[in-house]
């Protein structure tokens, strides 16, 4: 075994070092996947051993990078070691998978193949890219939703295709091209599996795969997420004690994958105003681009008394109450001169009126929008790329426009003949850690075209939406049942998530809580001030995503440091998580794409 370690290292522990806990589906994953095997086939080391090898592997850098003594170094691959046989952190599976073995493949789930300009650098290339591919990395379907300081909230195939109009050169292979962008300073969100906090990261490169029909598969999630990805892409899933990576032909119904949580918005990293079309995009410019595209118009309309027959621009906003309508009224003439007054038909609806051909066309360099019908709407790119406040205010736009807050339901929707502007205020929902849901109606009575509707949060995240867009809503109806929705949640009806109780039942057993007695199922157990039914929990029936944050503060105070990085991550997992329902392969082939990004490529 010694000749496949890195320059001879041993794998051997420590005799002082923790020994690992690994439940058995642990092991049995380990055994499969990173475990060392003779030319048999046969493991030849304990997880343990990995964990030595790994950290032997990694430490024996210092030696070429500092020169430190052989002392130095294995107090290094000691300190290395005890993170991952205490579960504080662990290596990506590239890692796990190569770290040691002496067999000169990569350690990064992301990379950059150098391409010759000759036959034989073509194919050497190529030949490079399947062992990488075999080894750790992945890709996910052009169609796909990113967020990046770039784009805003755009496809990843848009993405690419924008980046390389800027005159970038791509390196192109056989089966994949690839652009170096690292002087582009594009930045996204990428998880930190240690804490299950996302962070901004640069982004590095940018790929594009063809990856073969019989290697693609199509995850599906609780949350309603589905998306396509290569069968060896990373997926971080929650394994009972940390966030592990997994590849996707390798997830089961049933395991848990974090998604945005609160983090994001706390690391958003838009501070500035944008300018559009000279205008500054404000909160109260973004408050009435979505209170048009969510019930605004523009047409053609008659001149009057003219003959023959002309036609102008006719632009108007429409309510069935004049608070929004009169908030609007006050930013038209307040930003672009325009100064209108609020009118009511015969069948009692209100609306503004221009057909000011100056303030139209001002509006049209601000918003890509046509006359005619609504089945294609925009979504202004510059919004995802501006504070916080700034998006909250366009969302506040959609609902005092369109929306529709029901308090005792616990949500806030919107609806929309335009899928694409939909599917676009989905991913920015989710992307800030709402837990968004979308679904398509047939149409009704005599509706005639598919009505689109996004929920903009979940129950548990009510509270959080009214945070971002309570500021900036002008219909006072919305505002008081928003205001109730975030707070009737005594009886939550919220998904509860698939935890197994071992998560726990370590950090309550030092405190000094019994989990192994009949008594957890017969009463409430005291935990510092408060008192907890775990009976639900215990019996595998999961745990509520509102009920388990308040445990976890109140065991914050009471347990060691060793527990509170698994807290931290179970904390993240109630603000954002989804549960797999399957994987199964899809239909047709589309093109792939991925990026590297710097730190967490994740």
């Amino acid at each position: 075994m010694s000749e496949r370690m890195h320059q001879g290292s041993s794998a051997t522990p420590a005799d002082e070092s923790p020994q690992g806990a690994w439940s058995e589906t642990a092991v049995r994953v380990l055994r499969e996947r990173y475990l060392q095997k003779d030319e048999q086939g046969t493991v030849i080391e304990s997880p343990d051993e990995m964990c030595w090898r790994v950290a032997r592997a990694i430490a024996s850098a210092e030696a070429t990078n500092s020169g430190k003594s052989s002392e130095e170094i294995e107090a290094a691959a000691a300190r290395y070691a005890d993170l991952m046989l205490t579960r504080r952190f662990m290596p990506n599976s590239p890692t796990l998978m190569n770290a040691g073995k002496g067999n000169n493949l990569q350690l990064s789930a992301c990379f950059v193949i150098p391409v010759e300009d000759s036959l034989e650098g073509i194919f050497e290339s190529v030949k490079h890219a399947a062992i990488v591919h075999q080894s750790g990395g992945g890709c996910i379907a052009g169609d796909a939703h990113i967020f990046t300081t770039f784009c805003g909230v755009e496809s990843i195939a848009v993405l690419y295709d924008r980046v390389r109009a800027t005159g970038k050169t791509e390196e192109i292979a056989s089966d994949h091209a690839m652009m170096d962008v690292q002087d582009l300073a594009i930045r996204t969100m990428a998880l930190n599996p240690a804490t299950g906090a996302y962070e901004m990261a640069q982004v590095t490169h940018l790929w594009r795969y063809d990856v073969p029909l019989a290697d693609q598969v199509r995850v599906t999630g609780s949350n309603g997420l589905e998306v396509t990805t290569s069968c060896w892409h990373p997926f971080m899933v929650f394994d009972g004690t940390a966030l592990v990576e997994r590849r996707a032909d390798e997830l089961q119904p049933g395991d848990i994958l974090p998604t945005p949580n609160a983090s994001v918005r706390d690391q958003w990293p838009h501070h500035e105003y944008r300018e559009v079309a000279g205008i500054r995009l404000d909160e109260e410019i973004a408050w009435l681009l979505g209170y048009y595209l969510g019930d605004g118009s523009m047409g053609w309309a008659k001149v009057p008394s003219s003959e023959p027959r002309q036609e102008k621009l006719r632009w108007r906003l429409f309510d069935g109450r004049t608070a929004s309508l009169e908030f609007a009224r006050d930013v038209l003439a307040r930003r672009f001169g325009v100064r209108l007054t609020v009118q009511q038909d015969a069948r009692g609806l209100y609306s503004l009126t221009t057909t000011d051909p100056h303030f139209i066309a001002q509006f049209r360099d601000l918003l890509e929008v046509h006359p005619g019908p609504k089945g294609e709407l925009p979504f202004p790119e510059m919004v995802a790329k501006s504070p916080l406040t700034v998006v909250g205010a366009f969302l506040a736009g959609l609902v005092d426009s369109d929306g529709h807050v029901e308090a005792e339901r616990d949500r806030v929707t919107i609806t929309s003949q335009s899928y694409y502007l939909m599917s676009k205020v989905h991913t920015l929902c989710a992307l800030l850690g709402f837990a968004p849901g979308l679904r398509s109606r047939e149409p009704q009575g005599k509706g005639r075209t598919m009505v689109h509707e996004v929920k903009l949060a979940a129950e548990a995240r009510v509270a959080d939406l009214r945070d971002l867009i309570g500021p900036m809503l002008h219909d006072e109806l919305k505002s008081v049942r928003l205001a109730e929705a975030a707070h009737t949640h005594a009886h939550s009806t919220a998904e509860r998530l698939p935890i197994p109780f071992s998560a726990i039942a370590d950090i309550l057993e030092s405190i000094g809580i019994p989990t192994k007695t009949t008594t957890i199922h017969r009463q409430a157990m005291q935990i510092g001030n408060e008192s907890f039914w775990l009976h639900r929990w215990k019996q595998g029936q999961g745990v509520g995503t509102e009920w388990l944050p308040r445990l976890i503060a109140t065991l914050r105070p009471l347990v060691a440091p060793e527990y509170l990085p698994r807290l931290d991550v179970l904390d993240r997992l109630m603000q954002g998580a989804t549960v797999v329902q399957g994987v199964a392969k899809p239909d047709a082939s589309i093109p792939f794409y991925d990026f590297t990004v710097a730190d967490h490529s994740t």
